[in-house]
């Protein structure tokens, strides 16, 4: 497997071309224009290597305007590796590597990956420069470990080389510097010797011909200067030009090329917030970007940090003539009869509800959900809170109630195994309508509100789609940056690449109306 390359990468585009996926304003050159790519990107966050429908994902991304992909060694513990192994290898009697870029990142440790290194310590085998953050989390970019980390990375995507690698979000280290008390200079001082070292790493790598290109992932490039996790994009450079110096002998020979970070309408500053400095002016991590020719990746185009939570900037499915509120308060009222029900038939054994009641504990609830429910919805934030708790706890106390009962039914008064089946039910009718209702709440009570006064400049007429509306403004910064959308279903795939057959547009317009509307950025003068 070869790295991707000028001829295969135009050739792939023109077909694209032809078949009306992208127009040419939607194409750009990449990495020092070896290679040519569509302003839309695969990423590939919380896909997993086993779902039919992630795999299909990608395969049609692949076949409709998109030649880049986006993973990590983290994403959803390796398992978005390895899916992409699994489709590009399916891929290969039609078409070959060479046509698509891949890029990858190092840095975090979770899950399986993480046991794996907590067992190599137990063994006296320790990473240095380990950073604990908690239980489940632990980050490093050591030499050594990146390297362990890029070849397991080769093994899940089954590939050879990898054309861009990224060190991940290396602002984790400031995590634990402010928890030290370590003053903010102190702490960059030490980070950028960090990044340093492990550009000196990525430049061997470059050396031995495994990698073509690197850079960094970060959340912080666009943060204020005096801000403790702000991260200056022209000291990272610096740091590639000197890593160079070591392993080059010379400091304009280094091969930092990629920066990537999140964009959205209501998360503007790469483009709102002046913070590098060049020749006596302040410019935007944007405009420095462009003026040192990096490429730029923007992710969480629509997943906006908003009020200390997160925002999806999308109208995901709903009916908009449906009661959701009236229909779940049915299903919990249902759930608390039935349950009531049961309770009931469980009393009229006194051996059987005393069974039971051996069982509980303080944190044990027994047939009381339908009242938790009540209680949790208007809590309940998005699909991913939502799955969290009904995975986390509804399902565990619903389990186990149900086990509990199963095991002694023999004792039990009613039809175990009908007031089972139609408790459990309920169940499922409250993800289904949950996931709509949820989808109508934040559409209605914060989407709209939040953009109100702004469709003229974003929306088409009589149009409400707000996805198409985000991504056409991110790709129509300065530079042409590349757009990394999560696109888990063939659908959203294609709704995805609606902007690449649009031509490009002004962006002042738009993006001086985000900044009167979303006022909380300062601007360095």
């Amino acid at each position: 497997m070869s790295f991707a390359n000028l001829l295969s990468t135009r050739s792939l585009i023109n077909d694209f071309r032809e078949q009306g996926l992208v127009i040419q304003d939607r194409v750009r050159n990449f990495l020092r224009n070896e290679v040519v790519t569509t302003q839309l990107g695969y990423g590939s966050y919380r896909v997993y290597s086993d779902n039919k429908v992630h795999r299909e994902s990608l395969l049609v991304a692949l076949q409709s305007g998109v030649n880049l992909i986006d993973t990590s060694s983290n994403f959803s513990y390796g398992e978005s590796e390895k899916m992409i192994g699994m489709v590009l290898s399916e891929m290969r009697s039609k078409s070959s590597k060479d046509h698509f870029i891949l890029v990858s990142k190092v840095g975090y440790l979770q899950g399986p990956a993480l046991q794996e290194i907590r067992k190599m310590e137990e063994e006296g085998r320790p990473f240095q420069e380990m950073i604990k953050l908690d239980s489940v989390c632990w980050y490093c970019i050591e030499p050594e470990f990146i390297r362990y980390q890029f070849f397991e990375s080769l093994k899940r995507l089954q590939v050879e080389k990898l054309d861009v690698y990224l060190i991940q979000n290396p602002e984790y280290f400031f995590i634990s510097s402010r928890k030290d008390g370590v003053e903010p200079s102190e702490a960059r001082i030490e980070l950028y010797r960090r990044i340093q070292e492990a550009f000196i790493t990525l430049e061997k790598l470059v050396r031995e011909g495994f990698i073509k290109y690197y850079g960094i992932s970060s959340n912080t490039l666009g943060y204020f200067p005096d801000e403790y996790d702000f991260i200056n994009l022209n000291e990272v450079v610096e740091c590639a030009s000197r890593a160079a110096q070591v392993v080059n002998g010379s400091k304009e020979n280094h091969h930092f090329q990629v920066i990537q970070m999140p964009a959205n309408l209501i998360e503007h500053q790469l483009i709102s917030v002046r913070n590098n400095q060049y020749e006596n002016e302040w410019y935007s991590v944007l405009e420095r970007a462009n003026q040192l020719n990096l490429d730029v990746l923007l992710n969480r185009p629509l997943n906006a940090s908003y009020k200390q939570g997160y925002l999806q900037i999308a109208r995901k499915k709903f009916d908009s003539d449906r009661d959701y509120n009236k229909d779940l308060q049915n299903i919990f009222s249902s759930v608390s009869v039935i349950e009531t029900q049961i309770i009931n038939k469980i009393r009229l054994t006194p051996s059987l509800e005393k069974s039971l009641k051996s069982i509980r504990d303080g944190e044990f609830k027994l047939f009381e959900m339908g009242r938790e429910l009540i209680h949790l919805w208007p809590e309940i934030e998005d699909k991913d809170h939502l799955q969290a708790i009904v995975d986390r706890y509804l399902m565990p106390h619903t389990q186990r109630s149900v086990e509990s009962l199963m095991e002694n039914s023999v004792s039990y008064s009613g039809n175990v195994i009908k007031d089972v089946d139609r408790y459990l039910s309920y169940f499922a009718e409250f993800e289904n309508i949950g996931e709509e209702a949820l989808n109508q709440r934040i559409f209605c009570e914060k989407l709209t509100p939040i953009f109100k006064d702004l469709e003229h400049l974003f929306l088409a007429e009589d149009s409400s789609c707000w996805v198409k509306a985000s991504l056409s403004f991110l790709a129509d910064l300065p530079g042409k940056p590349i757009i990394l959308n999560g696109m888990r279903s063939k659908d959203y795939v294609r709704s995805s690449g609606e902007f690449l057959i649009e031509d490009r547009k002004d962006y002042r317009e738009r993006l001086e109306a985000l900044r009167n509307k979303f006022n909380h950025f300062k601007v360095v003068d």
